[in-house]
């Protein structure tokens, strides 16, 4: 379920009808920003969609309802599914010892991170992590237990810090033909078709997998570079497709 919200009235509006739990997310923004999940309150609300407005520069908003499940990521071209993901959100698992501004430090240096996209992984962004930290009564001076997994955002973006696991053999032949039913829908030859569900290999009676977002300009580096899985030669599939077949975006 999805309403646009153009002013506070309006969100307030959609979340009635939505709630208790919705997401807010720009119009016309990428990579996660302006999205803030998991809202169960009217207050949360409001500042969430002034969040939204203010990353986006533009009034209308997006009124989302909390799907569950996890969040998969299943890249169409050409009216085939060539390629998916489960992409966890940012996290550092506890040593005992350190803070968890150490482990972020110290998992920032990790050779696959880098500042932005040209790594396989961006790195773990101090700030986002505190504030998310902070919203669930954490703070990043805190010192985890051995083994203890700390999460660090609740947007699984790999510009975010986040990871990518390769589940391209898994998915269930009934969710694969959603995503080209929904990339064929929308008209577009390239497709990230993100979906939230609790078993992307299970029937759909039982894994209630929803399409939360059609993105017409997806990244593939979780699928050349996936931190668990087999790596996936996107570029050369979405190359060989407008050699063989011409333009593939109508």
């Amino acid at each position: 379920k999805t309403r646009l919200a153009y002013d506070e009235k309006s969100a307030k509006e959609a979340y009635a009808i939505i709630g208790p739990k919705v997401v807010v997310k720009p119009v016309d923004t990428n990579h996660g920003l302006g999205v803030t999940t998991n809202i169960n309150s009217e207050i949360d609300l409001i500042a969430a969609f002034h969040h939204a407005q203010d990353e986006s520069g533009h009034r209308d908003v997006i009124i989302q309802e909390k799907c569950n499940g996890v969040d998969f990521r299943l890249l169409v071209v050409g009216g085939d599914l060539v390629a998916a993901s489960y992409r966890e959100p940012a996290y550092v698992v506890g040593d005992g010892e350190s803070t968890i501004l150490q482990l972020i430090e110290k998992e920032n240096t990790n050779p696959a991170r880098g500042i932005g996209h040209k790594k396989p992984m961006s790195n773990i962004r101090v700030g986002g992590a505190e504030k998310y930290l902070s919203k669930n009564s954490k703070k990043i001076t805190l010192i985890p237990a051995i083994g203890e997994k700390v999460l660090l955002s609740d947007v699984a973006n790999l510009s975010k810090g986040g990871s990518a696991i390769d589940v391209t053999d898994m998915v269930h032949e009934d969710i694969k033909n959603m995503a080209i039913e929904a990339a064929k829908i929308a008209g577009l030859g390239v497709c990230g078709v993100d979906i939230m569900c609790t078993d992307i290999s299970a029937n759909p009676k039982l894994s209630n997998p929803m399409i939360i977002e059609l993105n017409e300009c997806p990244g593939i580096r979780m699928h050349h570079f996936p931190s668990v899985g087999k790596s996936r030669n996107i570029a050369s599939v979405i190359l060989d497709q407008i050699i063989e077949e011409g333009p593939i975006c109508e």
